[in-house]
């Protein structure tokens, strides 16, 4: 993705890049880009019920005739209703089976309410899932559960591992392969796989080698740096129920299945299938989601069996990760920002967008610190001309720092290369001083006389002036 700078993604950390992703967008059409130091209730309902979490997640973005804020990916179009329906499991499958939608048969339990979910299983037949009714990203979620056996195991392993789930929902099990649909307004914009974590041999290593290997794979894309794959008792178990251990060494493209769960963030690999997937399930889906009042954009997890192009739809995120949808492991990904923005702000349909970005992680340093209760970006014109200018003087380390102070007062971009005989200034001229005034304001104050012009060719592509100094660590 050329709009998207890998630099500051590999600084993000988990919610922040999605943020990041859509306010970026916003601001390289040249939008207003206001950062607001809130909590996500205070934005969209005047309550005060969500603790904070990563800072820079909650912006608004204006065209000058409409402003709209987001948390993250969900805008202020999503109503209170289509959130809460698509947080609660259990609402959202009856409202779904209401509408004669397709989603597994299930009831929801407490999870020390083990006669009644027996009886419940029974009833509706094995194999059965047992999940939390409130988890996310496939924790205490467990699948394929033949016989009583194998749903009371995991109902001991749900209450010794995951006591935080109370309330659970048992539902019939549906043989299919694992699908993420992104909706936004009447369309499906994308669609991924994700493939339970794997290796493919080569002959010469052995298993947990292939994993360090794909972990390397995994760190230089900025939605899997932080899930890597590890390896644990439950890895190792998962392994020699395949009589298999770490040491093993596969044969060459023979592929060794880590996990049954395809969770990205349990070593899952997404891989974009949007031109394959069938149009009645992209028309059953789009059906689904417009029968939430409020909802414009949406994840959708479903499960399909390719078999039979049979499907079923597990769950809906009214906030969902799109990550795995512009960087996927696999293929091209897919601009959801851009799409989802249009939806909001129509008319850039036909503006130019830009390839600059700004420090957002400066911006998260200074939303931490408390002191500010919003901070905007200043739009940053990347086609104006580029002058390099030389100015040969000794020059104070105080002074340097007074003129990036002055050059971002008056709105220039670029960089400050500095030495203790020179300086130079690659920069974009101001919006409201140009390069001759400047030059001007830089003799009066620090007595520069000796001093070279240029036009650039070289293209600013970070909004702000940084300091490139050779004599200092700081």
């Amino acid at each position: 993705m050329k709009h998207y700078p890998l630099e500051q993604l590999k600084q993000l950390h988990g919610f922040q890049i999605d943020a990041y992703l859509m306010a970026l967008c916003g601001w390289q059409y040249g939008l207003q880009l206001t950062f607001h130091n809130r909590r996500p209730r205070d934005v969209f309902f005047g309550e005060n019920t969500i603790p904070n979490e990563f800072p820079g997640v909650v912006f608004s973005l204006c065209d000058g005739a409409r402003t709209h804020t987001f948390y993250r990916t969900r805008g202020d179009k999503t109503t209170e209703r289509a959130i809460e329906l698509c947080a609660d499991k259990d609402a959202l499958k009856k409202h779904l089976i209401e509408n004669d939608l397709n989603t597994p048969v299930g009831e929801t339990f407490n999870i020390y309410e083990k006669n009644k979910i027996m009886d419940y299983a029974i009833d509706i037949g094995f194999p059965v899932i047992l999940k939390p009714s409130a988890g996310s990203m496939g924790r205490g979620v467990f699948i394929d559960l033949k016989d009583a056996d194998a749903l009371t195991e995991a109902i001991e392993n749900m209450t010794t591992h995951f006591p935080e789930y109370e309330e659970v929902i048992v539902e019939t099990y549906f043989e299919g392969d694992d699908y993420r649909i992104y909706v936004v307004g009447d369309e499906v914009v994308a669609t991924y796989t994700r493939v339970p974590g794997h290796v493919a041999g080569n002959g010469k290593h052995n298993i947990k080698e292939l994993i360090e290997r794909k972990n390397i794979e995994r760190l230089e894309n900025p939605n899997t740096r932080n899930k890597l794959i590890k390896i644990n008792e439950n890895l190792k178990q998962f392994l020699k129920n395949q009589q298999l251990d770490m040491n093993d060494i596969p044969s060459e493209n023979e592929i060794v299945y880590l996990s049954n769960i395809p969770n990205i963030s349990r070593g899952g690999e997404p891989t974009d299938v949007t031109d394959e997937l069938p149009q009645h399930i992209k028309d059953h889906i789009v059906q689904a989601v417009q029968s939430i009042d409020g909802l414009p954009n949406v994840g959708v997890d479903v499960l399909i069996n390719n078999e039979t192009n049979d499907f079923t739809i597990i769950e809906m995120n009214s906030v969902a990760v799109i990550t795995s949808h512009v960087f996927p492991l696999h293929d091209e990904g897919i601009d959801i920002p851009e799409k989802i923005l249009k939806y909001y702000f129509p008319d850039i349909t036909n503006k130019k967008r830009s390839h600059t970005h700004f420090d957002y992680v400066k911006t998260i340093e200074m939303l931490s610190t408390g002191m500010y209760d919003s901070l905007m970006i200043k739009p940053f014109n990347s086609d104006q001309e580029t002058y390099k200018l030389t100015f040969k003087a000794t020059v104070p380390w105080a002074n340097v720092k007074t003129i990036q102070a002055m050059l971002q007062m008056h709105d220039f971009h670029g960089n400050i290369i500095y030495n203790e005989n020179s300086y130079q200034l690659s920069i974009t001229a101001g919006n409201d001083m140009n390069i001759e005034t400047l030059i001007e304001h830089l003799q009066k104050r620090f007595l520069f006389k000796d001093y070279i012009v240029d036009k650039s060719t070289e293209r600013i592509l970070k909004s702000g002036i940084y300091i490139e100094d050779s004599n200092r660590a700081d």
